[in-house]
């Protein structure tokens, strides 16, 4: 039995100055001045599991609990084209998760096995302030995704070549994305209700063993050996996927 444990935590505070300028005016004037500030902070515990039934079969397990929030105010000292000033905008955001990771494998063979995996994730919320030009706040909720895996594994030629197949799927839920142009002229910070895509892959790896003898540098002049391993290949070849994302979004 294997185990692993851990925690993990993140603290960032950031400013963005937003400048524009006045390109048909004599030495181009800067008429336009936004401030933006977030404090993002999140914290997570986590910890995994491998454990052996037999020989053969080998599970797997993990899970994380991850607790977030983000403070974010955004203001316009100065309005391109003579517009109205505005006192700070702020928005605040917070969330819990709690994500698995569960897989398996069974031996079927000495050189073969099949395996599969089933796993949730977790994006926190996003704010975005894009107030140079806007005067509100976009905040999106946040993202949950779900995945499936399954697939076989063959080892060759004196296990020098693995050969594998999986099948894959995954579903995300409150997929966070931008939305470009529309009413005003600027990306927009939306919610899709739903995204999911599925497909499958092969995949070969290859790697050789070899021997060489010469003479190294020394006071004797025997003839020393030594084994170098190489990696010649790995790649993963999509066979076919399918992506279908809902059309509804929230804003």
């Amino acid at each position: 039995m294997q185990w692993l444990a851990g925690l993990y935590y993140f603290d960032e505070t950031q400013q963005i100055d937003s400048f524009n300028f006045d390109s048909f005016a004599p030495g181009d004037p800067q008429n336009g001045c936004a401030v933006q500030r977030q404090a993002s902070r999140l914290w997570a515990a986590f910890g995994s599991l491998n454990y052996a039934v037999s020989s053969d079969l080998k599970l797997r397990g993990g899970i994380r609990c991850t607790n977030d929030r983000k403070d974010f105010v955004a203001s316009r000292t100065t309005t391109p084209f003579g517009g109205e000033k505005f006192r700070p905008l702020s928005a605040n955001q917070s969330g819990t998760n709690t994500s698995v990771d569960f897989g398996v494998s069974y031996n079927l063979g000495k050189n073969s096995s099949v395996f599969g995996r089933v796993a949730t994730g977790y994006r926190p919320s996003s704010i975005q302030g894009r107030v140079l030009f806007g005067d509100t706040i976009l905040m999106a909720t946040p993202g949950k995704a779900r995945s499936v895996e399954a697939g076989y594994k063959v080892d060759l030629m004196d296990n020098t070549l693995s050969v594998g197949a999986t099948l894959f799927s995954y579903e995300v839920k409150d997929l966070q994305l931008t939305a470009g142009s529309g009413s005003v002229n600027q990306n927009r910070l939306v919610n899709a209700a739903k995204a999911t895509g599925s497909g499958s892959s092969l995949f070969y790896r290859q790697s050789c063993r070899a021997t060489c003898a010469r003479r190294w540098p020394s006071a004797s002049t025997t003839p020393r050996s030594r084994t170098a391993v190489c990696l010649l290949h790995h790649v993963a070849m999509p066979i076919s996927s399918s992506c279908r994302p809902a059309p509804v979004a929230r804003y």
